[in-house]
């Protein structure tokens, strides 16, 4: 191999298109700390791809046959999803079908990114010090779109039918709802949506839509955006997002992004998942998923995209 360097151990890692670019950067991160303690030579080569939730689970099903394989991608060695709510319907499909697992044991948390509903504040219409009070104390999702409504906000959330931080949303939004009054949010969104060109999509790919907006217009658009604290993270810092959002940006101050946090809002708990597929025989990657979960728990609290512990 290249400079005298054993041939380093092929690791596959899967995830969401929501976390591709984060997530590669994280394994780039992990094979450079390997050269370094290793002498110089990486003792991993990471291939991140990503899936959306369904297609892993019916890939899962199907213990990820050649013709998965084809459809998604290679037989992953660990899957980091968004949330444990992704492991935990895959374990339900198992049992409903009376189908094993490939997981190796039940994955721990390795990081959490509550949700968070967005905004600049340049946007909102209140003077001086008043506008770090968008909302007032103690205000429930369920009171997000009245509030966001008498402050001229229209509201951007990502699609329930694929995002799970969609699903966590519409949930927290509806909590205390009648029928009539979650019709009358989802007319919101829609509206919001659509005036503004908005993709039906995951977080990054509306937050890609607002920068673009923001620098047509040259001032930020008039919405607040749900997503997660880690993405309005990368966000401020200029981050890719992915498609027409690719390369790296500096944001003023007034570009960024506030975080707004009712009551009781969800997180998203980050799990590395590891799999066997041979049932127990010994796989070259087996040591280094179990040394990438070690080291991530450190890296996503350097990284201050994640909280740790909670």
């Amino acid at each position: 191999y290249l400079n005298g360097c054993e041939h380093p151990t092929e690791l596959r890692l899967l995830t969401s298109p929501g976390q591709l670019a984060p997530v590669g950067e994280l394994a780039e991160g992990y094979e450079r700390w390997t050269a370094e303690h290793n002498g110089g030579c990486r003792t991993v080569n990471i291939y991140v791809y990503a899936a959306p939730s369904d297609d892993v689970r019916r890939a899962l099903r199907s213990w990820w046959s050649a013709e998965q394989q084809l459809a998604v991608g290679p037989q992953p060695d660990a899957w980091i999803p968004d949330s444990s709510a992704e492991i935990a319907a895959v374990r339900a499909d198992a049992a409903r079908l009376s189908t094993p697992l490939p997981m190796t044991a039940d994955p721990q948390p390795v990081a959490y990114s509550p949700l968070v509903v967005a905004t600049s504040l340049a946007s909102v219409p209140v003077a001086g010090p008043d506008r770090q009070r968008v909302f007032p104390a103690e205000t429930p999702w369920s009171g997000v779109p009245a509030r966001l409504t008498a402050l001229g906000l229209g509201l951007i959330r990502p699609d329930p039918g694929t995002s799970i931080v969609g699903t966590l949303a519409t949930a927290a939004l509806y909590a205390d709802q009648g029928a009539t009054q979650a019709k009358l949010i989802e007319q919101m969104i829609e509206r919001s949506l659509d005036s503004g060109g908005y993709p039906l999509d995951n977080d990054a790919a509306a937050l890609c839509r607002y920068r673009t907006a923001a620098g047509a217009q040259g001032a930020p658009p008039r919405v607040a955006l749900v997503m997660s604290e880690q993405t309005m993270v990368r966000y401020n810092q200029g981050h890719p997002l992915g498609g027409e959002c690719s390369v790296h940006v500096e944001l003023t101050v007034g570009q960024q992004l506030q975080a707004l946090y009712p009551t009781g809002t969800p997180s998203l708990d980050i799990s590395l998942v590891r799999f066997d597929w041979d049932r127990g025989a010994t796989q070259p990657a087996a040591g280094e998923t179990g040394r990438l979960e070690r080291w991530l728990r450190g890296a996503v609290a350097r990284q201050r995209q994640f909280r740790i512990g909670g």
